[in-house]
């Protein structure tokens, strides 16, 4: 009995992993992404949403020369994991600012909803957790959430595996344009005040309302976590939230809270720790109010941003950001490389196969790179000026003459424009792809057993342009419906 139990834990175990990791060779998150995939020295933000919304880091990373990533997302995701997926990713020289929300400093639970979402949109927390980390999440998530995500077809979801790859590859491209736009994970938001009607102190002291102001043993725990860091040559310091409403802090709470800021304070420096700031100097009236209390709007971002420059560069902790940093910065990833990893799960390509390009889900066989939109429920358009699509093909096309029939439409079927088609970096033909087409390829250029076939199209518009949708402002050219590859004599 106790081996059949382990047997079955073990294979429980096995499955949940398979589930949060499967398929994922880049991080869906941006923020994530910027974690993993920017260079030491930066000031790396962490909490929750009040740091999405109210924190311009581009403000702050032009004024203190160091690169600056904002990872802050929801309040109620357990610290531990935070400060776990920082000390993995985060190195030497690295400034971590946390201007954690109330709550974290009082309250213990890891919330249903953050369980429910490890599976996929918040795996990369999973995947940064030392095993027995690991274990105790996979014991907490309920059976009943793991067995929906087996039988609900998205375990191993055909489907889901044949876009994924270009999916991901899409997103690479976004992510790299959204860095050279100087886009650090802060919220795109507009200065229109949602006003809340909550009161103020019932939101953001959820559990000090019915508990008391009290620094938790679990927050404890997880400043030994961020001594961890320090020893890693992690530097660490606190601020407190930015908050609006003009009742925060207000109220029959207003003495208690007073004394739970100098607990916060006292507990911290004894700890060797930081914080600098008062909680007024982000505290902010109704007017400011972005949906809810820890959420403002971009102008009152930039104004607690400024105070916050202000107080950096007035404390001690100033000394830390004196450093030779080099901008403008770069990603630390190797394009090449993640391309090898997605080629390797491609499906070779078989003399005769008919690659279908017009669905939703692509073929496992063929990879689109760069230059093209996503699906958008009936066509999958070209992207701009020039298309990229890989092919692997079977060891018996390799090293022969291929004929590849494409069946593709333009946008419009007046247009009779041609399109340059190169293949592996030689020029074959140029061609009106309105229709079914006959390309050459030459043997030399298979015997790598990859085609690299490059689109370049001239006249490129929009429905806009062509006045059929005001709207609708995508530039492209073509849809293909299928490819084809043939051997054939030269």
């Amino acid at each position: 009995m106790g081996l059949t139990f382990i047997v079955i834990l073990l294979v429980y175990i096995v499955n949940f992993n398979f589930l949060v990791n499967k398929d994922i060779k880049i991080s869906h998150s941006y923020k994530h992404f910027l974690l993993e995939y920017t260079n030491s020295p930066r000031l790396i933000i962490e909490s929750g949403s009040n740091s999405f919304y109210g924190i311009n880091s581009t403000m702050l990373e032009k004024e203190l020369g160091l690169l600056t990533i904002n990872l802050a997302d929801n309040g109620g995701y357990p610290l531990s994991h935070k400060l776990l997926r920082i000390e993995k990713y985060a190195g030497k020289g690295d400034i971590v600012l946390l201007p954690l929300e109330w709550q974290h400093y009082s309250y213990g639970d890891i919330p249903s909803n953050y369980l429910d979402s490890l599976f996929e949109p918040l795996n990369y927390y999973y995947n940064s957790l030392p095993w027995i980390e690991k274990i105790k999440i996979i014991v907490n998530v309920p059976f009943l959430n793991w067995l929906k995500m087996y039988t609900d077809g998205k375990a191993f979801s055909s489907k889901t595996f044949t876009a994924q790859s270009q999916i991901e590859y899409k997103m690479l491209m976004t992510y790299e344009q959204r860095f050279k736009n100087l886009e650090r994970g802060d919220a795109v938001s507009i200065d229109t005040t949602i006003f809340n009607r909550n009161r103020c102190n019932n939101f953001i002291f959820p559990y000090q309302d019915e508990d008391g102001f009290y620094i938790s043993n679990k927050f404890k725990k997880n400043v030994k976590l961020i001594h961890k860091l320090q020893k890693k040559g992690i530097k660490v310091f606190f601020t407190w939230p930015s908050v609006a409403g003009n009742n925060c802090y207000e109220g029959k709470e207003k003495e208690a809270f007073k004394k739970f800021v100098e607990k916060i304070k006292t507990y911290l420096v004894k700890n060797k720790l930081t914080i600098i700031s008062e909680p007024e100097l982000s505290k902010f009236g109704d007017q400011y109010i972005y949906s809810i209390n820890y959420h403002i709007i971009p102008k009152a971002r930039d104004i607690r941003t400024k105070n916050l420059i202000q107080e950096i560069k007035q404390s001690k902790i100033f000394k830390w950001f004196n450093i030779s940093s080099n901008p403008p910065y770069k990603l630390n990833i190797n394009s090449s490389t993640l391309k090898e990893n997605i080629l390797e799960s491609l499906t070779k390509v078989r003399n005769g196969e008919v690659l279908k390009l017009g669905n939703e889900f692509l073929n496992k066989n063929v990879f689109l790179m760069k230059g093209w939109f996503f699906h958008d429920g009936k066509r999958l358009w070209s992207q701009g000026n020039s298309s990229f699509i890989l092919i692997n093909l079977d060891e018996t096309l390799v090293g022969k003459a291929l004929s590849m029939k494409m069946e593709s439409y333009h946008y419009k079927k007046v247009d009779q424009s041609k399109t340059t088609i190169i293949i592996n970096g030689k020029t074959i033909t140029k061609a009106i792809l309105n229709g079914k087409n006959n390309i050459l390829i030459p043997k030399e250029l298979t015997k790598s057993g990859v085609l690299k076939i490059e689109l370049h199209y001239s006249d490129v518009k929009s429905p806009s342009d062509y006045g059929d949708d005001k709207n609708d402002h995508r530039k492209f050219k073509l849809w293909i419906v299928s490819l084809m590859f043939l051997t054939t004599k030269e």
